[in-house]
């Protein structure tokens, strides 16, 4: 039969049924049967050792390494983090909703049904979150994913423009961003002499961000800048 997902309240998942699924360790808040908690050491998936080592080990490589806690029994578990809302994404067989890439600290749970990986992140994205992102992958009949975001997500089609720090979650191909020129200048001095070159400066003016273009060379080197524009290396 295996688990189904739903939400309850937009805050709460309910996984309702009997088998095997995965959430994100410590996410359980209540349930309603027979149900185990264990941390799953290796990897999710279901295959051979070898490859669920080398699974474990590019999750850990690339800082998506989500603790996850496998979820055996029957009956009715509740999760929930953070008063995060939650959205449960359908997967299927063809077409663009075949996977799913999310951010491993937006990733709440997942069937059994799902196969758990790693994908580089599209060249040109400029984000905190790093390059590499998790991907979720049809597996069967039943395959759902469970994903968390800070009020109620915006599902927007492509063509779109986004904030790369706001993306949950894509189908498809990676986004990518198109840089554009913001601050320009020559280098017409000889800085044969200089450690280091301030390139530009960064100002917060009456709550808007400035950006000037100095191209001042220095012979200071990087951890005495670092003191005196107040950063610690």
């Amino acid at each position: 039969m295996g688990f189904h997902f739903n939400t309850i309240e937009e805050l709460t998942l309910q996984a309702e049924g009997n088998g095997i699924f995965f959430a994100k360790k410590g996410a359980m808040i209540a349930d309603q049967g027979t149900f185990q908690y264990r941390k799953r050491l290796l990897g999710t998936n279901k295959g051979n050792m070898v490859s669920q080592v080398f699974n474990h080990i590019s999750r850990k490589l690339t800082g998506e390494n989500l603790e996850m806690m496998e979820v055996t029994g029957q009956g009715t578990c509740y999760l929930a983090d953070s008063s995060e809302h939650v959205t449960v994404i359908n997967l299927e067989p063809n077409g663009p909703w075949q996977h799913v890439s999310v951010e491993s600290e937006d990733l709440l749970a997942f069937t059994e049904e799902c196969h758990y990986g790693v994908t580089p992140v599209g060249v040109g994205i400029l984000s905190q979150k790093g390059l590499f992102t998790s991907k979720l992958s049809y597996q069967g009949h039943g395959a759902q994913v469970a994903i968390k975001t800070n009020g109620n997500p915006l599902i927007l089609k492509a063509p779109c423009r986004v904030d790369p720090d706001a993306i949950v979650a894509w189908t498809g191909k990676a986004p990518k961003v198109k840089l554009q020129e913001i601050c320009t200048f020559q280098l017409t001095e000889d800085y044969s002499f200089c450690t280091s070159i301030i390139c530009a400066e960064l100002t917060r003016v009456e709550n808007e961000w400035k950006i000037t273009a100095t191209g001042q060379g220095t012979t200071l080197d990087l951890n005495d800048l670092c003191r005196i524009y107040g950063f610690t290396s």
